[in-house]
């Protein structure tokens, strides 16, 4: 292998390297609050279509809106949470709770056109749950 060859696979090793570590972009809390027809599943993902709230979260929600806890939504802002569940039963399980008006918190960052979930919890914290595998 000569030089030239060497340089080109340390650089490739690198990239590689770089491209399995890179992170998530930072995530953010909203809550939300059920009702019917807010949630749905499909296989292992569970999709909430909700109303914008207008004002930080912890001044009430109404049933099918989810807001930011420090405030309300922006323009433009997705209104679609996805969140890939372990189980195709358990988006199931968690959208027929939220279907039945339970209160959710999502930590969410923006991606396109919804927010995609990295962690969830039944009800309304402000401490996001550590996933144990």
């Amino acid at each position: 292998m000569n030089r030239v060859e060497a340089c080109l696979m340390f650089a490739g090793v690198l990239l590689l390297g770089a491209v399995g570590m890179a992170a998530e972009p930072p995530d953010y809390p909203m809550w939300c609050q059920g009702r019917a027809g807010m949630a749905r599943s499909d296989g292992r993902s569970l999709i909430v279509e909700f109303r914008a709230g207008t004002a930080p979260a912890g001044q009430s929600l109404e049933p099918g809106v989810c807001s930011w806890l420090d405030r309300g939504f922006r323009p433009g802002e997705p209104t679609r949470v996805i969140d890939v569940r372990p189980t195709p039963g358990e988006a199931h399980i968690t959208a027929q709770h939220i279907n039945g008006g339970a209160a959710w918190t999502f930590w969410v960052y923006r991606t396109g056109d919804h927010m995609k979930a990295v962690a969830s919890y039944r009800g309304k914290t402000k401490n996001k749950p550590v996933r144990i595998d």
